[in-house]
């Protein structure tokens, strides 16, 4: 009996996105299915990840078959949140935007309990 054996597989390692780091909230569950608001979703993800002003926030994207897509999760700053939302009110299929985003507590920007 004879084996071949060839060179191993090389394995692709992702780069770091630029942006936030986002997860996504689609009908069939975590993965990405071929509904309408799978797609807005899909689409509002891939933005916010490629953004560098978004970078150190945490976001979570879900979009209603309505074409509500609510922001979840944590951003660095109000500038931040500001572009999250921009990016998302401006994808197309994205009908209103629902913001729950909230400052990161440590960031120099959150508001202070004076």
């Amino acid at each position: 009996m004879t084996v071949a054996l060839g060179a191993p597989a090389a394995v692709m390692a992702e780069a770091p996105s630029p942006g936030a780091r986002t997860t996504g909230t689609y009908s069939s569950g975590d993965a990405p299915g071929t509904t309408r608001s799978d797609l807005v979703t899909s689409n509002v993800r891939a933005q916010l990840a490629g953004d560098r002003a978004l970078k150190g926030a945490n976001i979570n994207v879900a979009t209603s078959d309505e074409g509500v897509v609510t922001l979840t999760g944590s951003v660095p700053s109000i500038t931040a949140q500001r572009e999250a939302v921009e990016i998302a009110s401006t994808t197309a299929g994205a009908a209103v935007v629902n913001n729950q985003l909230r400052l990161i507590y440590a960031s120099p920007q959150a508001p202070t309990r004076n």
